[in-house]
């Protein structure tokens, strides 16, 4: 092995590490532990026809005779989700006297490298009308409470069907899915002391290597015309700590969004110590299986109560979010995959040209070195303006963002 190709080992590693960290959800998901239902609360096998699919599901409702009472659906995050994932928070729902169902993620057309939010909210709406049917649920009293991933989906489903009577959101993202990946990435990396100079190389380049290549799911995918046709009162919930999402840009878009078009009946609330799953957390890495505190009386008294017809919006500050997203560039001609396949291939042929060469060193070394370092061009080129900015300007924010709304 050449010593360039020794000194480029390493960094190369990294970037491979980088890409493939990108191939799993950004946060590991852990509910606190599902356990048998308690006496007030009752669990029902359903199952969800949604066409051409059937997804099992379950609702949890109280048993106490109280006449009809709201519904609601939970909406997941990414990846396959079963609804074992979330019982224990169904459950805590129903104590509170909402009947919730929660149904197992289709498998079939869904992937991270394929998916189809339109699709998701299909289901999303088959599920809001079981709900609809039961005799203990009021039909104009049944919504969608969509996380992480679920806030695209609940407000795209609300925007197709007046029958969704109100939307939650909770750690949603107002940017597109790519662009919220890099900012999560290049986040986590300035946690890990990873130098400023390595955050586009190996937190944003991988993620656009994988747009590239079409490995990216609904990379690109813009979540404001939604928002602006949702017309349903909506409640959207977010963790003053949450590094899976840009909370405090996500704050303003979604308030810009829903302004655009006139809907007044919005509220938006940053929870303190909570992070993306808005579970407690002191610094939004550190995980717990604790829901953070005032989460699940924030969504009944909003479902419950006035809340959701406000006379004016009610907008928590945004959350300071240290560094500001950045829009994904297409990759350049010399970031190519062609261009990558072609010089992976030039390398592995790099001790042939050197032995071809062994008599004039120093032309073996030119012709070497490029190849040699092929392996990480992946993360040493990339466009200097698309370089991660560290936030400024009011609550974290810099004044000049690009909006994906505008």
């Amino acid at each position: 092995m050449s010593l360039a190709t020794r000194r480029a080992a390493p960094r190369a590693a990294a970037g491979l590490a980088a890409i493939a960290m990108l191939m799993v959800p950004a946060v590991n998901w852990r509910m606190p532990a599902a356990s048998a239902s308690p006496a007030n609360v009752s669990t029902t096998a359903v199952t969800v026809h949604s066409e051409p699919l059937d997804l099992p599901g379950s609702v949890l409702a109280p048993t106490a005779p109280a006449g009809r009472r709201p519904g609601l659906v939970i909406v997941y995050d990414s990846g396959p989700r079963r609804r074992a994932t979330y019982e224990a928070e169904a459950r805590l729902l129903a104590e509170a006297g909402i009947v919730t169902l929660i149904y197992d993620k289709r498998t079939s057309g869904y992937s991270m490298t394929n998916r189809s939010f339109g699709a998701l909210a299909d289901d999303a709406l088959a599920a809001v009308e079981l709900l609809r049917a039961r005799p203990d649920v009021d039909p104009a009293r049944v919504g969608l409470l969509g996380r992480s991933e679920g806030g695209w989906v609940a407000p795209l489903a609300a925007s197709r069907s007046p029958h969704v009577a109100f939307v939650i959101t909770v750690g949603a993202s107002g940017l597109p899915p790519a662009r919220t990946q890099a900012w999560s990435n290049v986040t986590h990396l300035d946690h890990a002391g990873v130098s400023e100079s390595l955050w586009t190389p190996l937190g944003v380049n991988p993620t656009r290597v994988l747009v590239a290549a079409g490995m990216f799911g609904a990379a690109n995918y813009d979540p404001a015309p939604a928002l602006e046709r949702t017309r349903q009162p909506l409640l959207a919930v977010f963790g003053a700590n949450d590094r899976s999402t840009a909370p405090g840009e996500t704050v303003r878009l979604f308030a810009t969004a829903l302004e655009r078009r006139g809907n007044q009946h919005y509220t938006i609330r940053v929870l303190p110590d909570a992070d993306h799953r808005l579970h407690r957390s002191r610094d939004g890495f550190t995980q717990s299986d604790q829901l953070a505190p005032g989460y699940v009386d924030l969504i009944t008294s909003w479902i419950t109560g006035p809340g959701q017809a406000p006379p004016a919006p009610v907008v928590d500050p945004a959350p300071t979010q240290g560094i500001d997203s950045s829009p994904l560039s297409p990759l350049a001609w010399y970031e190519s995959i062609p261009m990558h396949l072609g010089a992976l291939e030039w390398s592995r042929n790099a001790d042939r040209r050197a032995h071809r060469f062994r008599y004039f060193p120093a032309l073996g070394r030119v012709l070497g070195t490029p190849a040699a370092l092929s392996p990480v061009v992946l993360v040493s080129h990339a466009p200097e303006p698309r370089t991660p900015a560290r936030a400024h300007g009011h609550h974290g924010q810099r004044n000049d963002v690009p909006s994906v709304l505008s």
